[in-house]
């Protein structure tokens, strides 16, 4: 299944120029590669990658576990995919094996599709995968804050914005950025994605998604529920349980 979407709205791009600003006036020495703040250009598209099982077959998965693993791993390791989660505690057809959600940089949806289609998982119809075209990375992960906050679960916010653009919203677009820049520093969101293309044609799905790291759902609604642009009704979310953080980016 292929989910499209349209180009982002006025209303992201002024937060983008908040969050930016912000960021630059907040900017921090540090070397770990994990904690910068903002990729301060736009050049390849980002794709979240969402895998279905298509088989219930758990001893076939496990026959081509290190072939997956393998190529996973090499994909990684060439900064082809990034900041990968993992749900491993849920039973499914396939006991307990994990469902994966990651980030791949391409070119293109078509560059993404035949990546995906080389994949072992595709080739033999074990899984199959959505893509959400989701833009460019702004707030990566802070992660020895995230680490020093304790082990939590962690759940996606997939935002839809309203095209709203106005003074007062301008003060509350300002207002939405400070607090996401501080939950960020506070290690409580992490991985903030911005469609900022305009070639997007159709975005029925979202604008905008970030990583929330709290210990139930209901307090990760309750986090998105307190933010400007849910009190002021200017965006609507979805929160889906992702699991627990694996990957970064691979540091060559």
């Amino acid at each position: 299944m292929k989910i499209y979407l349209k180009s982002l709205p006025v209303i992201m791009l002024l937060i983008v120029g908040s969050l930016f600003q912000a960021c630059n006036n907040d900017r921090s020495n540090s070397a770990n590669k994990s904690e910068r703040s903002v990729k301060s250009n736009i050049r390849g598209n980002n794709y979240a990658i969402v895998w279905d099982w298509k088989t219930d077959n758990e001893y076939l998965v496990k026959d081509y576990i290190k072939l997956i693993s393998s190529e996973m791993s090499s994909l990684w390791v060439n900064n082809v995919i990034e900041n990968v989660y993992y749900k491993s505690d849920t039973v499914n057809d396939l006991g307990y094996l994990p469902n994966i959600t990651f980030f791949i940089n391409a070119e293109s949806e078509e560059d993404v599709e035949q990546i995906l289609n080389n994949l072992v998982l595709v080739k033999k119809g074990l899984a199959g995968y959505s893509i959400f075209p989701v833009g460019t990375r702004w707030l990566g992960r802070k992660h020895q804050k995230v680490i020093s906050n304790g082990l939590t679960r962690s759940y996606v916010a997939v935002w839809k914005s309203k095209l709203i653009d106005t003074e007062k919203d301008r003060r509350i677009i300002q207002a939405q950025a400070d607090t996401i820049l501080q939950l960020w520093k506070e290690g409580i969101i992490e991985n903030v994605y911005f469609d900022v293309s305009d070639t997007r044609q159709q975005n029925n799905v979202t604008d905008f998604v970030f990583f929330i790291n709290t210990n139930s759902k209901s307090e990760a609604e309750r986090i998105c529920n307190n933010l400007p642009f849910s009190v002021n009704e200017m965006a609507t979310f979805k929160i889906f349980d992702v699991g627990y953080f694996w990957l970064g980016e691979h540091n060559k």
